[in-house]
């Protein structure tokens, strides 16, 4: 049986390849990111806090490198009724990411620290998948202050993080994004979470991507999550919403919406330690100003599973399989797509 120890003792690498495996549910997809985009993901915004049954780590620097390789059917997330020779296409994507971070003043209860994110991909593919090859340089800083509530932990953080992106080497995007969150812990089985973020995003794509050269916005994203613990197990169940909203540059790609997500994560009876975890997540959004009519909407389907299996205390496989169907009242706007992904991380 795989027991809370043997978790708690790979709880740093666990959460480190979480950061690197992140999906945000949420409006992203419906905008339609860079098919090959890597999620710099929370894991910068300080280290977490030990949950029950699980050692602090004494450390003041976190560092993960992983390498993947993966199958999407749909490498250019194309829409539905796309014209030849601009169908779905299926592609090969492989690469590297890597996260650190390190805490500048770490006192127990007051965090100050920076971070960084880098990613490559390569893709291959037979007509245009090698048109996604994507380049990610992505630094932060944070800070972040526990207190304790009637006598529940909790914590305040914030953090500043700038991205860019450049596809096939050429520039892409740019992005200055803050975000400031609220964590509180009322019993050890329970887990409560508010956070709210804006983003500048600005595009300077051009050549083959030149139309998302359009896109420039102000993104605005609030959020709740409740996580539900089982230490004795190793389980937990997270559900969230998130309210969202999207100020473009062009009225067209003005949106607002809403989204939902749940994430179950469980150790499975193997002879050697694995976990298996669920995510399923929706996100409608209208585009409210868009022009002719029918107006734009998206609704964007996630579905994806996952294992992972510890081999030491810094080294990690990982498999996933996930599904997005992206619906709309206008075929050129629906599109859906199925990766597969594979691999390794080694957590200092």
């Amino acid at each position: 049986m795989v027991t809370r120890s043997y978790w708690g003792r790979h709880a740093s690498v666990a959460r480190a390849l979480a950061g690197l495996l992140a999906l945000v549910p949420t409006a992203a997809i419906a905008q339609g990111v860079p098919s090959n985009a890597v999620a710099s993901s929370a894991g910068f915004r300080g280290t977490q806090s030990a949950r029950p049954g699980e050692a602090a780590d004494e450390r003041r620097w976190d560092a993960t490198l992983r390498a993947f390789a993966s199958y999407d059917s749909n490498i250019g997330l194309t829409e539905e009724d796309a014209p030849p020779p601009y169908e779905y296409e299926p592609g090969l994507r492989s690469g590297v990411a890597a996260s650190a971070s390190f805490r500048f003043v770490d006192t127990g209860r007051i965090q100050l620290g920076a971070g960084m994110f880098l990613a490559q991909t390569i893709t291959a593919g037979d007509k245009y998948a090698d048109e996604y090859d994507l380049s990610t340089v992505s630094p932060q800083l944070f800070a972040g202050i526990a207190f304790d509530v009637a006598g529940a932990p909790g914590s305040l953080q914030l953090s500043y993080q700038f991205r860019r992106d450049f596809l096939e080497g050429a520039d892409f995007e740019s992005s200055h994004s803050v975000r400031m969150s609220a964590s509180v812990r009322p019993f050890a089985f329970l887990e409560a979470s508010a956070s709210y973020q804006v983003s500048l995003d600005e595009f300077d794509a051009s050549g083959f991507h030149s139309l998302d050269a359009t896109r420039d916005a102000d993104t605005h994203r609030f959020a709740l999550q409740a996580t539900w613990l089982r230490t004795e197990s190793g389980q937990s169940l997270s559900i969230g919403y998130e309210n969202l909203r999207n100020l473009a540059e062009s009225a067209n790609r003005d949106f607002e919406g809403n989204g939902a997500f749940a994430r179950f994560r469980t150790p499975l009876p193997f002879a050697r330690p694995v976990r298996f975890e669920l995510l399923a997540a929706y996100t409608g959004v209208d585009y409210v100003h868009y022009t002719p009519a029918p107006r734009r909407e998206a609704r964007t389907q996630l579905y994806q599973a996952a294992l992972l299996l510890p081999l030491s205390p810094h080294f990690l496989l990982d498999a996933s399989y996930a599904f997005t169907r992206i619906g709309a009242d206008q075929g050129r706007f629906r599109s859906e797509r199925h990766v597969i992904s594979a691999g390794v991380s080694y957590h200092f």
